[in-house]
């Protein structure tokens, strides 16, 4: 069995530690600790009032928007078949989060990001009735792999299960882009993920040899936003941000690892 403490992990924990939510409590708490320590409390205060503000800022719903827009409207959605001239013998769906508690529909054991990316390669097979549909995601706790859930509902809607593939072992968006390269060779792919998430994912199927052309969904920010209900913080705003600030990490990550292989 591999060690609970593998790399994988770490580097889980240590991308939590550094989302701005997390960097805001630790700055409070840092803060607050040297004030009732008695030791450098001016010091302590300006890092508690520091952690204070940065929390603030990052659960004002405008500055996650504003990022998660650039973003997400990086690649266009794939509304018609003209749109991919020449077709595609794939489509390849990234899992999100899902569960196999069979005691709730399958619509309730996928995520909203996964289930948003399921329906929508749904539709795309429909569209291209000759490409196989890929569902990717092993998942790294007990509920099992994702590909299963995504695999059930996909069926549920009426693909036909000779054209349904799954790829049940990856545990990031790195490692699916690394398994299926491998699987689909030099074929096209219409890539199906979050559109937060797709400019991560075509810098790593792209640096993996896929020839793939991006069908993002599951759009979240707002093109025409109303400030007056963006300018508030709220628990939201920080979601927003932590969702951003991810894929930022993510992309960085990938980036400083080829520098130094």
């Amino acid at each position: 069995m591999d060690s609970p403490f593998d790399f994988f992990v770490i580097k889980k924990i240590v991308s939590l530690l550094i989302y701005p939510y997390s960097l805001a409590l630790i700055l409070v708490a840092a803060g607050v600790g040297c004030i009732c320590l008695g030791r450098r409390v001016r010091l302590g205060k300006w890092l508690a009032a520091v952690g204070v503000l940065f929390l603030i800022v990052q659960s004002v719903p405008y500055v996650p928007n504003e990022c998660m827009r650039r973003l997400e409207y990086e690649y266009p959605p794939v509304l018609k078949e003209t749109a991919v001239p020449g077709g595609a013998k794939w489509i390849v769906v990234l899992s999100g989060a899902s569960t196999n508690n069979t005691y709730v529909p399958v619509t309730s054991r996928n995520s909203g990001d996964t289930l948003h990316r399921v329906v929508e390669g749904v539709v795309l097979a429909n569209r291209f009735p000759e490409a196989k549909l890929l569902v990717s995601g092993g998942g790294y706790v007990e509920s099992g792999p994702a590909a299963n859930v995504m695999a059930e509902m996909a069926r549920d809607l009426g693909v036909s299960p000779d054209r349904i593939v799954m790829e049940p072992e990856s545990r990031d968006t790195e490692e699916q882009a690394k398994i299926i390269a491998g699987v689909v060779g030099g074929d096209r792919v219409l890539l199906v993920t979050s559109a937060l998430h797709m400019p991560r994912s075509m810098m790593l199927f792209e640096a993996y040899g896929v020839d793939v052309v991006a069908a993002p969904t599951a759009h979240i920010s707002t093109t025409h936003p109303q400030l007056k209900f963006l300018l508030f913080p709220s628990a939201s705003g920080a979601v927003l941000s932590g969702a951003c600030a991810h894929e930022l990490i993510g992309m960085a990550w990938f980036k400083l690892k080829r520098v130094f292989q």
